[in-house]
């Protein structure tokens, strides 16, 4: 399905789009330019070419563990096995095992790891915790009708160093965007808590096996957290079938400017609105914002680069 045959935003009432950043990359890794194993996988996805071919690598399934002042963090381990690992997971481009992708130094560590597919592209699907993310607090900020938009970091695993930047590889109509978090969550969504976890419960990796493994539970344990106003911890967006999804093709929107890989060209800042006066802006984790009818028109026009929706 092609974005600019089904997709305008003014006319599906798009008053805000939010680009975020997803998928491995070497953020929590100690020393440039290194491969080591970090939180986020500690590798970047490839591409070849403009971003004509690319593939999307999820990050590993993380065990989480609790510190004396009550905040999670990261065990430094992953959680082995499951639905999908490194080892057998297929990318959704290729159809190549993505262990073939994964830098050979990093293999041994990643090979058995499972994969939190989130975005999850075939059930069109993404969410992030609220209460200790700002991911997430962003996330919640989407109503019906807005954008999201997909950007990770990518490089040629042929060449590294020269060629890696930030891309858009796909973006959501939101349907909805369920904060778990709201006190009033039936008045608001005209729905319980439970009737979205039903719904979704094997359509997002918050849901899955794996996420509850992360987290030192079961899987019954987790789902009911999310039915506890107290408790849940979770921003689930869904995107609107046929005008959600992955692209054909990766859209480049960085380039290395004064030594920095990723930092947006001055002409695509002003386009989109997000620095005044208008000048290269530095992107390398976290999210912007797009408003404003010229700057959602820019934005969609970029997006037609992307070509169909991936089946």
């Amino acid at each position: 399905m092609s974005f600019q045959k089904e997709y305008d935003c003014m006319k599906n009432e798009c008053r805000k789009a939010l680009l975020i950043t997803i998928a491995v990359d070497t953020s929590s890794a100690k020393g440039k330019g290194k491969y080591v194993p970090n939180f986020n996988g500690g590798f970047r996805g490839p591409f070849w070419g403009k971003g004509e071919e690319f593939e999307y690598i999820p990050i590993p399934e993380t065990m989480m563990g609790q510190r004396s002042d009550k905040k999670w963090e990261w065990k430094g381990k992953y959680v082995e096995g499951g639905k999908a690992t490194y080892k057998t997971a297929l990318g959704n481009r290729s159809k190549t095992n993505i262990l073939t992708y994964v830098p050979a130094e990093l293999r041994a560590n990643l090979e058995h790891a499972a994969i939190h597919y989130d975005p999850d592209f075939k059930n069109l699907t993404y969410g992030d915790g609220k209460k200790e993310t700002p991911r997430g607090k962003q996330l919640a900020k989407l109503n019906p009708g807005d954008l999201l938009v997909f950007c990770p970091s990518l490089e040629n695993p042929e060449t590294r160093e020269p060629d890696r930047g930030r891309f858009i590889i796909g973006s959501f109509t939101v349907e909805c965007a369920y904060d778990f978090t709201n006190a009033e969550f039936e008045k608001r969504f005209k729905c319980t808590r439970s009737d979205v976890v039903e719904k979704y419960k094997n359509k997002n990796a918050h849901f899955s096996e794996e996420f509850a493994r992360a987290w030192d539970c079961s899987r019954k344990e987790l789902l009911e957290s999310y039915d506890d106003k107290e408790e849940a911890d979770l921003v689930l967006v869904a995107g609107i079938e046929k005008e959600s999804g992955l692209f054909e093709n990766a859209i480049r929107i960085t380039r290395p400017h004064d030594g920095k890989y990723f930092v947006m060209p001055k002409d695509l800042v002003g386009d989109l609105g997000l620095k005044k006066p208008p000048g290269p802006l530095k992107y390398e984790r976290g999210w912007k914002w797009v408003k404003g009818d010229q700057y959602l028109r820019n934005l969609h026009n970029l997006l037609k680069k992307g070509g169909d929706f991936v089946k």
